[in-house]
């Protein structure tokens, strides 16, 4: 029994991924910054390392959601469809990065 999702091959899989960990970062970056500026240095490091299960997932979505976009605005789902990427597997091959990137960070001792 087949899922129905196709993982792309070896060249894309990883411009997909590396775009997924870019947008993640920036991400990052930006809720550092508005931390920063809202709340201060000190509650830095408390606050914007671990943002919480809701943050952190609707981060994680933002990012699956702006890879596909940016697939979308270069036509690769015309080549990825092609090679038998359905969109469904590339917001789920986007989304793995954030994720885990999240799960260590949550980890991650403060």
């Amino acid at each position: 029994m087949r899922l129905g999702i196709r993982l792309p091959p070896a060249p894309f899989l990883g411009v997909l991924l590396r775009r997924a960990v870019v947008l993640w970062l920036l991400g990052r970056l930006m809720v550092a910054c508005f931390v920063l500026v809202y709340e201060g240095a000190e509650s830095l490091v408390n606050d914007a390392v671990c943002l919480g299960a809701p943050a952190s997932l609707a981060l994680s979505g933002l990012v699956a959601a702006l890879t596909l976009l940016d697939v979308l605005r270069r036509r690769e789902d015309i080549l990825l469809g092609n090679l038998g990427v359905s969109r469904t597997g590339i917001v789920l091959l986007a989304s793995l990065p954030p994720l885990a990137f999240e799960a260590l960070t949550c980890l991650a001792p403060v």
